[in-house]
């Protein structure tokens, strides 16, 4: 590995950076023996790689501030065994009242560090994937936010009011002295001091999950222990990278991050929209540009146009040149233009392969980054009325064949109702999916690759367990599972045919569902099937449903870091189902009556 001049402990491995730094030699044993540690920092960016280095070595100097604070606690045991030989104590603990106070300092912002890396990661994942699957809006999610802050900030551990005590910072700060394997005293006076040292801590860390969701970047410290810049040992300038020279092209680029995704297993159609999005933005450009020439202006501009840019631009307009289909469509009155749901997903694709570009050193900054158009309450998916429900399960579906002939276009809009799930995830249903836990009936809302058709889900957050409301089994779901399941069939619905292109098991069965929403006269711009999920959130509202048991029921994500971590596990399928059942809708089905 070649030094990197002017920076300590930085290097460079065949154009990747990495850390190395010596152990000091009274720490050798401590550690295994080993001279030198070195960590690889993922990065050809000399700039990501020096804001990375100081984060590593902060995290480092402190594992060498405890390996000696075990040593010394080691050899003090040592002493005392030798004047007491009786002493049984094997496994000796290091105490807080050893530290020094820059020790406790360095143990806190380690801590905030870890915390709000992850706490960034998932604000930003959140905003890219939008908030139509949240059981709150932003403006909710940040209220919210806010009065952690404000929590927070009033927790006062030797307050004398019960009511006050023992909330947040309490029990942040043992958790931190737990795993760091310290003793401590809570009446003790360095104990008061580590505890305002973690309050200070959650506030930073609170401050900067409002301003990460307000979109206020960049975003800067409020208290100064936290600020990175400030924890530098190294104050040497050195030598801005070139990102100019031998920049690739965005088609070249493009290739590079598709490869990688295709490595990571993403999914295939996944991949191709991430070359529509590219091969659009190619026509606005009018030429294959280097990465580095591609600049905040122009994605500005081009997202300008994308809103401007008509809906059905290749069957209506005959291009795909989004600049001569504006033209075109401009000479219109009136024309219907792209949904901002879409628009948005035009510029994340292209602020992802950015980010590719920037981590790997091919561009100081993503053009693209934070240009996500605001979406109004026309542009949302809304719940379906009182009126809209009436008509659907009104409609001949439901009205011209008895249940026991019930297939998959009657049963999975009543499982979309009481269960709030997405469509495909009830579509790709197995028969094993659904399952039986101290005789209460639940679907498993998960993944599998080796099935006939791959099954998958949305993100990560998405696998949870739902359990069958009592108005399905009433209707007779588990008796429609025996049937299929005599029929020798492995899926819930094996009508539906699997896309291929589209990667799954929903696309035409929604395209059906369309038309009869067309038919029955419930046709507005923001109802769509989605709907359903939407619909069974407000109800989960109306019936007060605890919002962590409402998003582990509907596999929905909280940017809120004190809140319950839902998808907690099968035991937790009994209380879900009490809670689901309290799901009402208030009017009666006409098949009910019908039949």
């Amino acid at each position: 590995m070649k030094k990197v001049s002017g920076v300590p402990h930085l290097f460079d491995r065949e154009g990747n950076f990495w850390l190395r730094i010596r152990v000091p030699k009274d720490l050798k044993e401590e550690f295994g023996g080993k001279t030198h540690i070195a960590r690889s920092l993922r990065t050809k960016s000399l700039r990501e790689a020096k804001a990375k280095l100081q984060i590593k070595l902060i995290k480092i100097n402190e594992s060498f501030a405890e390996a000696g604070r075990h040593k010394a606690s080691t050899q003090k045991l040592k002493s005392s065994n030798h004047t007491t030989p009786h002493s049984c104590s094997k496994n000796p603990q290091s105490s807080l009242e050893d530290l020094t106070p820059a020790e406790m300092e360095r143990v806190v912002v380690v801590w905030f560090l870890d915390k709000f890396d992850e706490q960034e990661k998932r604000i930003r994942q959140l905003l890219q994937e939008g908030l139509d699957d949240s059981p709150m809006t932003l403006p909710e999610i940040i209220q919210t936010a806010e009065e952690d802050y404000q929590h927070a900030r009033y927790d006062d551990h030797f307050s004398t009011h019960p009511a006050d005590r023992n909330r947040i910072i309490p029990p942040v700060a043992e958790e931190i002295l737990k795993q760091k394997g310290l003793k401590f005293d809570q009446t003790s006076a360095k104990y008061q001091d580590f505890h305002s040292l973690v309050k200070r801590g959650v506030l930073e860390r609170e401050h900067r999950r409002v301003r990460l969701l307000q979109n206020c970047y960049p975003v800067h410290a409020e208290d100064s222990l936290f600020e990175t810049q400030l924890l530098k040992k190294t104050s040497t300038p050195v030598t801005e990278v070139s990102y100019e020279q031998n920049s690739p092209t965005l088609s070249q680029v493009t290739a590079m991050f598709i490869e990688d995704r295709k490595r990571r297993e993403v999914d295939p159609q996944t991949i191709r929209d991430y070359g529509s999005s590219v091969s659009l933005f190619t026509t606005f450009l009018g030429q294959d540009l280097p990465i580095s020439e591609i600049s905040k202006k122009l994605t500005q501009e081009y997202q300008g146009l994308l809103l401007e840019c008509p809906s059905n631009m290749s069957k209506s307009y005959k291009t795909g040149n989004i600049r001569k289909a504006v033209a075109m469509a401009r000479e219109k009155d009136t024309y219907a233009k792209l949904d901002p749901r879409t628009v948005n997903k035009q510029m994340e694709r292209l602020s992802a392969i950015f980010n590719y570009a920037k981590r790997a050193g091919l561009m100081r900054l993503n053009p693209a980054v934070d240009l996500r158009v605001p979406l109004s309450k026309n542009a949302r998916y809304l719940p379906f009325e009182k009126d809209d429900l009436n008509k659907i399960f009104a409609s001949r579906i439901y009205t011209s064949s008895p249940k026991e002939d019930w297939s998959a276009p009657q049963w999975i809009p009543l499982i979309a109702l009481y269960s709030g799930m997405r469509l495909n995830e009830i579509c790709q249903l197995s028969l094993e999916d659904l399952k039986t836990y101290e005789g209460i009936h639940y679907i498993h809302v998960t993944e599998d690759s080796t099935f006939q058709s791959p099954k998958k889900l949305k993100n990560q957050n998405s696998e949870r367990y739902v359990p069958l409301h009592n108005h399905l089994l009433q209707l007779g779901i588990l008796q429609y599972k025996a049937k299929i399941q005599a029929d020798g069939h492995q899926r819930l619905f094996p009508t539906l045919s699997y896309s291929e292109s589209r990667g799954s098991f929903a696309v035409n069965f929604s395209k059906d569902f369309r038309k009869e929403l067309s038919a029955i006269k419930v046709k507005r711009k923001q109802i769509v099937f989605h709907s359903f999920r939407h619909t069974f959130r407000d109800a989960m509202r109306n019936a007060r449903i605890p919002t962590e048991h409402a998003e582990a029921i509907g596999g929905w994500k909280s940017t809120n870091s004190l809140a319950y971590h839902y998808g907690g596990g099968i035991d937790l399928v009994p209380t879900l189902s009490e809670e689901i059942n309290r799901v009402t809708y208030t009017h009666q089905f006409a098949f009910e009556h019908t039949h």
